[in-house]
């Protein structure tokens, strides 16, 4: 039982931290969509001229396959070091400041909970309903001087303070059980690299046509046969091969085509909801990009 929590948890988290709910598109209130136009601006501002000259050589091979440009932009944006810090957890969260400051609105990254801090979480949570029910009656006579308002959401309003304290109580006994629900989930490797998942799961659905070698382009109209065999007989398709140069530059890590469409199999395995989503997600995506 613990390890299926787990799982369903691990799979709530992942959902969440790759944005698989998030709208792709960038939508504005009347429906207008906004796609990336270019290479996310940490490439530019971290890569040598000759490594983007490479990388956008890539790109226009695998639009001439059959991707399209935007869409890639958007999925080598997963990659950038704002991508990979929201994934680790970075959260906002909203500073006060001293006595008289506005308070500004400050990033911190924040590791997920043990299942021993949940416990903590659990516990205070039913002492809190202990001296709540304890004390209840005095409470309820505190809620007559009428200087502290009902609580109440967006939605609804509480008709007295008794029914105030019933569904503390009862908010309190929901929380002690949440938190004893709480089962952690590999967070250190969890999401290691997730950001290259968008990228292997675009090309390889899109790239669909042949990607020619710069040595191709020379010698367009010579025969297979003459330039080395055919293309049919090698190992690795060229689209994943470009699919991994590309993944090299914008990483700086020594990717393989095996070691991405690896990951992509596994990821599927382990998780085909939401693999599903994030290919349907894409599919959005390729339809919506013009170029």
């Amino acid at each position: 039982m613990p390890e299926q929590d787990r799982k369903k948890i691990t799979e709530l988290l992942l959902r969440e931290r790759l944005g698989l709910d998030e709208d792709c598109l960038n939508r504005d209130e009347d429906g207008t969509v906004h796609l990336p136009s270019s290479l996310p601006a940490f490439l530019a501002e971290t890569r040598p001229k000759h490594d983007l000259k490479a990388l956008e050589a890539d790109l226009g091979r695998l639009v001439e396959a059959g991707c399209r440009r935007e869409a890639l932009y958007f999925c080598l944006a997963q990659l950038s070091p704002d991508a990979e810090q929201i994934r680790a957890g970075r959260e906002s969260v909203f500073d006060p400041g001293k006595a008289g400051d506005e308070g500004v609105l400050r990033k911190r990254n924040r590791k997920l909970a043990t299942r021993e801090d949940l416990e903590a979480v659990a516990s205070k949570a039913r002492a809190a309903r202990h001296v709540v029910r304890k004390y209840r009656s005095e409470l309820l006579l505190a809620a007559g001087l009428r200087r502290c308002p009902l609580p109440g959401g967006m939605f609804t309003e509480l008709s007295d303070p008794d029914e105030a304290l019933s569904l503390l109580t009862d908010s309190l006994t929901w929380v002690a059980g949440l938190a004893n629900s709480y089962v952690a989930p590999f967070e250190a490797t969890l999401l290691k690299s997730k950001g290259l998942l968008y990228l292997t799961l675009y090309v390889s659905t899109y790239a669909a046509k042949e990607v020619r070698s710069p040595q191709d382009r020379t010698t367009t109209g010579t025969p297979a046969s003459q330039r080395g065999g055919s293309l049919g007989k090698r190992e690795v398709r060229p689209a994943e091969k470009v699919l991994a140069s590309i993944a090299r530059l914008c990483t700086g890590k020594a990717w393989t085509p095996s070691d991405l469409l690896t990951k992509l199999k596994r990821f599927q395995s382990d998780h085909p909801a939401l693999y599903a989503k994030m290919k349907a997600k894409l599919t959005e995506l390729h339809r919506s990009a013009v170029r």
